[in-house]
């Protein structure tokens, strides 16, 4: 069963070759590795090129000039020849037995979908911190962001096909937009409790940055176009969860009126809240959530 990892690369020469090493060091074999140069302005091609000459001569090395992790990933995708897709950022790193293990439940279960997997971030100050699931509702889940990330998954090339793989017009939520759209498909999803993935942060040079405003706002309109589906597609998942849901979307728009208090009623306005019960958790208090159903979110963001 042929793996492909795909490598979006942006200004990543002073990481790339300790991902790549990572990748190479694999317990699972065959695999397929796609990097995708995606304008990049330092020596990240050049390196490229000569770890292909000198250590790894089966890597594939892409270029692509529309700017965005989501059109590398795509290309990479679009020339991918595995049944299953590790999909990686080149500043990030994959423990040696990450693929193995998890193929190795894929082939005993008959498994299609995606697997959704912890990981942990490792901080430029060298401190650590490990993502945790949500494993009792892959809906909440992923709205919670709690359904594993964009590396720390292992992704089914037939579904990613089926939903047309990355959504290339949006900058933020990436991953959360598009295991939204797996879920609507009818995708399965598989829970793996283990971290296989260190995610390592750097100060600049990512493919996609944006201010925190944007962010925010990018990861409230995904969620409620997310709401609006699964309240027509998938009621009942809808309904255990719409209180969960009402609670963490309020969390969110607090912490984007902070940053752009105009831009959080905008989107308060979009949703409904007259059947949300006032519900602690995401970060929101008992007292909090009391206050903010009494008094109502544009005061409450008024007085803070």
């Amino acid at each position: 069963m042929l793996v492909s990892v795909i490598i979006p690369c942006y200004n990543v020469a002073s990481f790339i070759g300790e991902c790549l090493k990572s990748v190479y060091e694999q317990t699972y074999h065959p695999l397929e590795v796609i990097c995708v140069n995606n304008n990049s302005t330092d020596e990240t091609l050049y390196y490229l090129q000569t770890l292909r000459e000198t250590l790894y001569p089966d890597l594939l090395i892409l270029e692509e000039s529309k700017k965005g992790a989501n059109a590398a990933r795509n290309c990479g995708l679009q020339k991918a020849t595995g049944e299953w897709i590790q999909f990686l950022d080149a500043d990030d790193l994959l423990l040696p037995t990450k693929i193995s293990l998890q193929l190795t439940t894929i082939k005993k279960t008959g498994f299609s979908g995606f697997v959704a997997a912890k990981a942990t971030r490792l901080k430029v100050n060298g401190e650590k911190y490990t993502y945790e699931l949500q494993e009792a509702d892959p809906y909440l889940a992923a709205f919670i962001g709690k359904a594993g990330t964009t590396c720390s998954n292992l992704w089914s090339k037939e579904w990613l096909n089926k939903v047309s793989g990355w959504n290339e017009s949006i900058q933020s939520s990436q991953e959360t937009d598009l295991m939204f759209r797996l879920l609507l498909a009818g995708c399965p999803v598989m829970f793996d409790t283990n971290s296989y993935t260190i995610l390592r942060d750097r100060i600049s040079g990512q493919i996609s940055q944006s201010d925190p405003s944007r962010r925010w706002s990018q990861l409230i309109l995904t969620r409620l176009h997310f709401l609006k589906n699964i309240r027509e597609h998938y009621p009942a998942a809808y309904e255990r969860n719409q209180q969960l849901f009402c609670t963490f979307l309020m969390s969110s728009l607090l912490t984007l009126a902070t940053y752009n208090r105009p831009k959080a009623l905008e989107l308060y306005r979009l949703m409904n809240f007259t059947s949300w019960k006032p519900t602690e958790g995401y970060g929101i208090s008992r007292g909090k959530a009391v206050l903010l159903k009494v008094i109502g979110f544009p005061l409450f963001t008024r007085l803070r």
